[in-house]
């Protein structure tokens, strides 16, 4: 075992063999999900907050990893799973609606990220577009389109910021509310994208659920407490529903090669 590599964020040997890898920001999922793949490895733990299991789905052999909403997690992670062999990635999130005219139920899926984070601007060249993956992106669009029509797909842009639930970090999205195709204020998109400029072969796309209203100032206290659970509910069944999709996206470019 002495050469055997192990990775400290996800907890991953370097012995495990997968192309692709989907990150879920939600437990719940996670745990609901990871008993989908075939041939599963052990769970893994890494650092606080992190754990993952790899695992098969059709011809596909796959990272799932349960990653920290936070942007200097997703650069770990994702940076650990790359090193590991994953060159297909698909993220699902949760975010806030920038606009009070999108429907209660929004699935955004971001072609492209402003980076108001910490990270992201350090990663990309100054002034690069942060996008999806094309191919991943136009497979996603594809498989949604035809076998999940009972959401509310929306194409748009997010903008990335370091965290959803401090009110001194929310004004740095405040001047994009009301922009037109930005739709969403999230904490992991940015880097997400900002990676493929670091790992040219890197193809990535995020999934963000946007259930929750932008405000300025969020309150620390969720209430009344029963519909928050009940928010939580929803968004954990839809986000199974993208998991879902991102199974069939990641299988169906492994076909492709």
């Amino acid at each position: 075992m002495a050469s055997v590599g192990l990775g400290a964020v996800t907890g991953l040997y370097s012995t495990y063999s997968f192309q692709s890898a989907i990150l879920i920001d939600n437990k719940a999922v996670y745990d609901s999900v990871k008993k989908s793949l075939e041939s599963a490895s052990s769970e893994r733990e890494g650092y606080a907050g992190a754990r993952a299991v790899v695992g098969g789905y059709k011809d596909i052999r796959l990272a799932l990893v349960l990653v920290p909403p936070y942007p200097q997690a997703v650069v770990e992670t994702v940076t650990e799973l790359y090193l590991l062999g994953a060159r297909r990635i698909i993220l699902i999130g949760r975010g806030y609606k920038l606009s009070r005219r999108l429907p209660p139920d929004t699935v955004l899926i971001p072609v492209a990220s402003v980076p108001r984070d910490s990270f992201s601007r350090r990663i990309a060249p100054k002034g690069a577009p942060l996008l999806a993956s094309q191919q991943l992106l136009a497979r996603v669009r594809s498989i949604v389109g035809l076998r999940f029509p009972d959401i509310d797909w929306l194409p748009g842009l997010t903008v990335t910021i370091d965290s959803l639930r401090m009110k001194w970090v929310l004004p740095d999205a405040e001047d994009l509310v009301g922009t037109r195709g930005v739709y969403a204020v999230d904490s992991m998109v940015a880097p997400l994208y900002a990676l493929q400029y670091e790992y040219g072969n890197l193809d990535a796309v995020a999934l963000i659920t946007a259930f929750r209203q932008y405000n300025r100032v969020p309150s620390p206290i969720e209430s009344p407490a029963e519909s928050y659970n009940r928010l939580l509910e929803k968004e954990a069944k839809v986000q199974s529903v993208l998991y879902a999709a991102a199974l069939e996206a990641l299988a169906s470019r492994g076909e492709e090669g």
